[in-house]
């Protein structure tokens, strides 16, 4: 990933297209996605993640899978610190973490567009934040995309209490 790549994909003419739905696994965090072809020859994929201890804090991105760089990603109800760039910090706050060189995609700016309202309870409207993401990061949906609800978080079973019982 490089600043030249990333300006021309939010600039829109990457042509990023997602024709099929979000393959979710589960695991230590929820995790669904999704191959997203474009005219520069990457393996990108878009993504959305979640984690079992913050359903009101997803996480959704545009990665190269090749090289495991982000071009970049929006975390929303979350807090950040630009350590090696402007100093500036959100709090808890929605932001998108966009690849700079020569910082990775470690420099946050605010989103540059609409989201609904997540609160910072309970589980986040997911199916609105990815969509919104897809619309403000120029994403086109094909023929094929549709949106599938992520499964259930895994819950690890209750040990039965073999207390008072008699072997």
């Amino acid at each position: 990933m490089d600043d030249m790549t990333v300006q021309h994909m939010r600039a829109g003419h990457a042509q990023l297209r997602l024709s099929v739905p979000l393959t979710w696994k589960n695991h230590t965090n929820l995790r669904g996605e999704a191959p997203l072809s474009n005219n520069l020859g990457l393996r990108l994929v878009i993504g959305l993640q979640v984690k079992h201890s913050k359903p009101w804090a997803p996480s959704v991105y545009i990665l190269d899978r090749v090289n495991g760089h982000m071009a970049w990603r929006l975390d929303v109800n979350e807090s950040h610190r630009n350590r090696k760039t402007d100093g500036r910090q959100w709090d808890g706050q929605t932001h998108v973490n966009y690849w700079k060189d020569p910082h990775g995609d470690s420099h946050a700016v605010d989103p540059w567009f609409s989201l609904p309202n997540v609160p910072a309870v309970g589980a986040a409207p997911y199916r609105e934040v990815f969509e919104a993401f897809c619309k403000g990061s120029g994403v086109i949906f094909g023929d094929g995309y549709e949106w599938i609800d992520p499964p259930a978080p895994e819950v690890e079973p209750a040990q039965e209490s073999t207390e008072g019982e008699v072997p």
